[in-house]
């Protein structure tokens, strides 16, 4: 795989959607407790050291965005089959999948 750049005006856009301050919000709108996703990171992870990587996370997320690139990882789906309410387990029609993605990805998304 080649090189990916970006254009200047791309890292410009980029800066000015993706602040630190508006990634400490969405980190701290996080349900703290909730299980991890396709990641495995749970969200506490995130909001008690987020001083230490706020930095590097919003560097991350602005060349995500910058770039049009996402980590593999965040790309990552974990799917939990969920038994309908009083349903057999005879069939597939009585589960409901439930897809589990990273917060991250989730949260810049909405």
């Amino acid at each position: 795989m080649g090189l990916i750049r970006a254009r200047a005006e791309d890292w410009r856009l980029a800066a000015e959607v993706v602040e630190s301050d508006k990634v400490r919000w969405v980190v701290g709108s996080f349900k703290s407790y909730k299980s991890a996703d396709s990641d495995f990171i749970f969200p506490i992870l995130f909001q008690e050291e987020l001083d230490l990587i706020i930095g590097r996370l919003t560097r991350i997320l602005r060349a995500c965005l910058a770039l049009t690139i996402l980590s593999r990882i965040w790309k990552l789906v974990r799917v939990v089959f969920i038994l309908k309410e009083k349903a057999s387990y005879i069939l597939a029609n009585n589960f409901r999948p439930i897809s589990l993605t990273s917060y991250l990805l989730r949260q810049w998304k909405s």
